[in-house]
This record gives structure tokens, C-alpha cells and sequence, in this order.
């Protein structure tokens, strides 16, 4: 029998919590919005609320990095990028540049060591600069992003 510490068991109960956020992500369809797996035979898709917290996934930091929007339609109905799959983000992309440069610079780690996701989990149509209806967003911070925060503080 294996005896888990209160640590290790907080742990767990945090990422069962944020798959069941995954999970309703995945479920759930916005009108005027696709989800992640509609695109490249649902190469995109992962069990985090954002394909973003791929790179930065410690659930039992102190330093929470919330984005506003994962990707648009015109860049995932591009090219498959596997980096992107693989990371969650494209490294390479100068806003991951600048994130990673910022946050090293003045929190002394990199964003690896942060918990990263996005406020809305669901790809917007158009580009990657379109405009995302702040009743979307507020909405998405009820589902997603406050209760991911709630998760993670806890």
C-alpha cells in the first residue's frame, strides 16, 4: 500500500479538478466559436483548459500567468504546426518571446516554473488579432478562469 503525503495528495486532487475543467472545455461549444479539436484531426487538443499550460503546468506554484486567448481560426486552419502541439505555444512567436523574457528578467525563473493557461479556451474566427466580445470573456472567467485560479491557489 502506498502512503501519499497531504502534499501529494492536495496535488492530485488539483489536477483531477482541472481535467474535469478540461474535460468541460472539450464538451462545451460557443456559438461564433470552434474548439481546439476541430482543427488537424484534433492534433491541437490536450487535457489542460488551454494548450498553453502544456509549458507551464506547476499547479503548486505561486505564480499564475492568465493570457486572454489560446489561437484564431486563421492560425490554426493554416499549416499543422507540430511545435505548437507538442509546447502549447509556439515558442518562437515574439509575444511567447517577450513573455519568457519578462518573466525571467523580473521574476527570476522562467514561465516553465509558472501554472500559464488562457481565459478563453475556444478559438476565435479570423485572426489572430479579432476582437473577442467581452460577454465571452466574462463568461469564460466564470467557467474557466476564475475556477482554475481557485484551483491552483488552493
Amino acid at each position: 500500500m502506498t502512503h501519499l503525503t497531504a502534499s501529494q495528495r492536495d496535488s492530485g486532487m488539483k489536477a483531477e479538478r482541472l481535467l474535469n475543467l478540461a474535460r468541460l472545455r472539450q464538451q462545451t461549444r460557443w456559438s461564433g466559436h470552434q474548439n481546439i479539436g476541430d482543427y488537424h484531426g484534433g492534433r491541437y487538443e490536450c487535457d489542460y483548459v488551454s494548450p498553453y499550460t502544456k509549458s507551464a503546468s506547476n499547479i503548486d506554484c505561486s505564480t499564475i500567468i492568465m493570457l486572454q486567448d489560446w489561437a484564431s481560426d486563421g492560425f490554426l486552419g493554416g499549416d499543422f504546426c507540430q511545435q505548437t502541439a507538442d509546447h502549447g505555444r509556439t515558442p518562437t512567436r515574439p509575444t511567447n518571446v517577450r513573455l519568457d523574457s519578462l518573466v525571467l528578467r523580473f521574476l527570476g525563473f522562467p514561465v516553465s516554473n509558472t501554472y500559464a493557461t488562457n481565459l478563453f479556451p475556444f478559438i476565435k474566427n479570423e485572426g489572430m488579432n479579432a476582437h473577442l466580445p467581452t460577454k465571452d470573456l466574462v463568461l469564460a472567467a466564470q467557467l474557466f478562469g476564475v475556477p482554475q485560479i481557485e484551483i491552483i491557489v488552493t
